[in-house]
């Protein structure tokens, strides 16, 4: 019987292919197409052309952007025989349902049939007449009973009836455990299936429906080439997905997966020798990678750890286990626009992953990349847009910078490179921007603002971070007050002769007994250059103002005798912090 059916399905097909299609002389194809598959290699694409062929006329297949090797119907004349090939091919599960109509120029060299000449269109159709008689209905092939589709039901594995409940979950249907029990709710999900598609909603799926719901649901990762890897020097054996990512550089502890094209995906298989100290050691430096966005779930025990990461143009899953005296894991990196596939796809890869005994990287570099501060094993560190010193002004862990550190382009703000901010509070005309923890933040020291101006003429200092951070802790400049206000006159600037750099902008003006008067603003940008040692600072009765008016309860500096300039650096390094920009 089942034979019975399939031939009558192919010769039903090929009518309705036929219908619409016919050789005709060798000649350039226009028109419109059908594409109905889309492989990622060459091998796949034809494969899949000839299967398609044993049932269908008029198949080729063509390359399309992307590197991607499609099956394709046609070609179709008008839009209208395109339409109603794809209802019917459709209505008869002969393709799928994610099939859709391109045209002629958008596809690129044929790749199938070999050695033959492409399908001339049809010429189109001489108009009906409104008396035409009425085309017989087309039989369809026939469907399972309930019964028929119960009893074929039965036949199905624990591990068959599990993996299409991951398929109707994947698409939307299914939404409880994957248990292989097909109850209410499994019910639920095959008959709303149905239903979405103009099927009687029994909640029971027949043979092909079943295939039809596998087949949207393995094209997924048909496309990605999933593949078990077993790297044998890294001692891993993992799914991975091959159509997108190529084996490239060993740099232990990694060994780097880089993109195919522009696909945008990459991996890292991580492996070294180790204890729970290397753990939590990788724990903190994989963060600190630019290919795992900071935006996150993180979670890490005694012997394994997970990382999530998400901004706006990707994402990232690593998973890192210790066992008998080895890390392990995975990183996975790809675009923003895949994270329905992906979200998923990382589940089956993380199932996948097996340490394997007797194999591990050895402690050196493999392939010879320059050593950098700004690289770990070859991976690009993530840096800010931009750094400038803040100082601690509340035990709430609130911190005032310098405008300067704000950017339209960046998407979240931090103190210590650790801590996110907002800012809570501008004062565009001074210069000045509050930033407030949004965890709860206890900094090591609170900075005492003086309430009374400088002399003229006195020694001061900044400390600041010169170089963005780069040198871990604040570094401290010597300078002189020159004048107690701007040079057109204003009278909350302080204008100072000092040698400070960019990264310096929003550290403190001190003066030589340690105490805050006033905030180093950054360097004047304009037409007329000013002298090499020209800086300005907001004086303290306006820093002042500005905190009290912000609800911050100002801690006031007690006069005290100069102190040395390592006693100064010690203070600075509890009082003034590094804040960031990233993008």
């Amino acid at each position: 019987m089942i034979r019975s059916r399939f031939a009558i399905l192919s010769l039903l097909l090929c009518v309705l292919a036929m219908a619409g299609l016919r050789p005709g002389l060798a000649q350039p194809v226009s028109g419109l197409f059908l594409q109905i598959e889309a492989h990622p290699t060459l091998q796949r694409g034809q494969e899949a052309a000839e299967r398609v062929a044993t049932d269908l006329v008029g198949v080729s297949g063509h390359r399309v952007p992307g590197g991607w090797y499609a099956v394709t119907l046609g070609p179709f004349e008008t839009r209208g025989e395109a339409n109603a090939q794809l209802r019917s091919l459709r209505s008869v599960g002969a393709i799928s349902p994610d099939s859709f109509i391109v045209e002629a120029a958008r596809l690129g060299q044929r790749y199938y049939p070999v050695g033959t000449e492409p399908v001339a269109v049809q010429q189109a159709p001489a108009p009906v007449p409104a008396t035409a008689p009425t085309p017989a209905p087309i039989v369809a092939p026939v469907e399972e009973t309930l019964r028929e589709a119960r009893a074929s039901e039965r036949a199905l594995t624990g591990e068959e009836r599990r993996e299409l409940q991951r398929a109707l979950q994947w698409n939307g249907y299914y939404r409880s455990s994957i248990d292989g029990a097909f109850g209410p709710g499994t019910r639920r999900a095959m008959g709303d299936w149905q239903a979405d598609r103009g099927l009687d909603p029994t909640g029971v799926l027949t043979t092909r429906q079943r295939a039809q719901v596998l087949g949207e649901y393995n094209a997924v990762f048909e496309a990605l080439g999933l593949e078990t890897v077993i790297d044998a020097e890294a001692g891993i054996e993992v799914l991975l997905p091959l159509a997108q990512v190529a084996r490239d550089t060993i740099d232990p502890p990694f060994v780097r997966y880089a993109a195919r094209g522009d696909s945008g995906m990459e991996a890292l298989l991580i492996s070294q020798r180790g204890d729970r100290s290397t753990l939590f050691g990788l724990y903190d430096i994989m963060q600190s990678l630019e290919i795992v966005p900071a935006e996150g779930e993180r979670s890490r025990g005694a012997t394994a750890f997970t990382l999530t990461g998400r901004d706006t143009r990707r994402s990232s899953y690593t998973y890192a286990v210790l066992r008998d005296g080895t890390v392990k894991g995975f990183t996975l990196v790809w675009p923003r626009s895949e994270d329905r596939v992906m979200d998923r796809i990382v589940e089956r890869i993380r199932a996948s992953f097996t340490p394997l005994d007797g194999a591990v990287l050895p402690e050196v570099a493999g392939s010879g990349q320059v050593q950098s501060v700004d690289l770990i094993a070859g991976l690009q560190i993530r840096r800010p847009l931009k750094s400038r010193a803040a100082l601690w002004v509340d035990g709430a862990g609130r911190a005032v910078t310098t405008t300067d550190l704000l950017d339209p382009t960046c998407g979240r703000y931090t103190l210590a490179e650790e801590f996110v901010v907002d800012i809570v509070a501008q004062d565009d005309a001074l210069g000045l921007a509050l930033l407030q923890p949004r965890s709860p933040l206890a900094p090591p020291a609170v900075a005492r603002l003086r309430d009374a101006p400088l002399r003229l003429r006195s020694e001061i200092a900044v400390a600041g971070f010169p170089f963005e951070g780069r040198l871990g802790l604040p570094s401290i400049t010597f300078g002189q007050l020159e004048e107690l206000q701007g040079l057109q006159g204003e009278p909350d600037i302080a204008r100072l002769k000092i040698a400070t750099r960019s990264g310096d902008a929003g550290g403190p003006l001190l003066d030589m007994g340690g105490a805050v008067a006033g905030l180093l603003l950054a360097q004047v940008e304009g037409s007329r250059a000013l002298p090499a040692d020209v800086r300005f600072a907001v004086a303290a009765p306006a820093l002042n103002g500005f905190l009290t008016g912000a609800g911050v309860e100002l801690r006031a500096a007690q006069p005290g005798a100069s102190m040395a300039p390592e006693d100064m650096t010690r203070m600075a390094a509890d009082t003034v912090v590094l804040a960031s920009c990233w993008e």
